[in-house]
């Protein structure tokens, strides 16, 4: 009788499956979250066990031997088998965690206070959160909320909210009524989020001069952007509804009545060709229909 694998063959077998399918080496370790030379290195090491090569390999692509195509049939199988398995005692246990990438400044002005509402309705279904910044990984998500343009490629997309610019600074910089005085964005600094785009745009539609927005700080962080119009440095765009968390809180008030349409929304993102599970479909349909309130 053979003894049972140990973790690292375990780790080897599943890094073959994935070269095996793929066909390729560097299209495994992108898939993997690894680098080429550690799936060759498993490879290699699953070789020595076996006592033969399993791929034959080409300068772009590698391909299966006899030997390989046996073993990557059994690999398939068997980890078809622990898949179907993982889901049935998932499914029975009653949980079933949504895999969801969101930014965090979103996740804590609009989701959060609503989230009440789909615990109510699905306590069953737990949220597994990743905040990130920038375009995530679709590949171990069930959906992303993605702050953008939208321009993606090779991906479900589906505008979630779309959002108006306001210019916000601190109470006591803005008067009591905004007017259409512009003069306050040519004596006070211009605080900017990923690029200088969005103040641009605002500044044209306002009719002040747009290259008043080649000034000022550029932060990848929108929480930072607010924190430093907070903290008296400058003005910032806030993008309504989302950014009037801060208006209601007080903490910032519009400095002009201009709200300008924005290139950028808040979209709903998925991976092509990747039907959602029972829950994340329940997750999305409630998300829609609080975004559409």
């Amino acid at each position: 009788m053979s003894e049972p694998l140990n973790r690292e063959e375990l780790s080897a077998l599943r890094v073959f499956a994935a070269a095996a399918r793929l066909g390729s080496f560097k299209r495994a370790a992108e898939h993997l979250c690894v680098t080429p030379s550690a799936v060759s290195h498993k490879i290699k090491e699953l070789e020595t066990r076996c006592g033969g090569a399993l791929f034959n390999r080409g300068v772009r692509r590698v391909t299966l031997t006899a030997e390989g195509k046996d073993l990557a049939q059994a690999a398939s199988k068997a980890f078809g088998q622990l898949g179907e398995a993982v889901e049935r005692i998932r499914g029975s246990s009653g949980s079933e965690p949504v895999r969801i990438s969101v930014g965090a400044y979103f996740s804590a002005r609009w989701l959060m206070p609503r989230l009440m509402s789909f615990r109510a309705s699905y306590p069953d279904v737990d949220i597994d959160f990743r905040h990130q910044a920038g375009f995530p990984d679709l590949r171990e998500l069930d959906l992303a909320i993605i702050f953008g343009p939208g321009t993606w490629r090779g991906v479900n997309k589906r505008r979630l909210i779309d959002c108006r610019m306001t210019a916000l600074g601190r109470p006591d910089l803005a008067p009591a009524r905004p007017c259409g005085d512009l003069s306050i964005f040519a004596r006070t600094p211009l605080i900017h989020y990923r690029s200088r785009t969005a103040w641009r745009d605002w500044l044209t539609e306002a009719g002040a001069p747009p290259d008043l927005a080649s000034r000022g700080p550029v932060y990848d962080e929108p929480n930072i952007t607010i924190e430093a119009a907070v903290s008296g440095q400058g003005l910032i765009i806030g993008y309504l509804p989302v950014g009037a968390a801060e208006i209601d809180s007080k903490r910032l008030a519009p400095v002009h009545p201009l709200e300008a349409a924005s290139r950028d929304a808040y979209w709903l993102v998925t991976r092509k060709g990747q039907p959602p599970g029972k829950a994340a479909a329940l997750f999305t349909d409630w998300l829609i229909a609080q975004a559409d309130e």
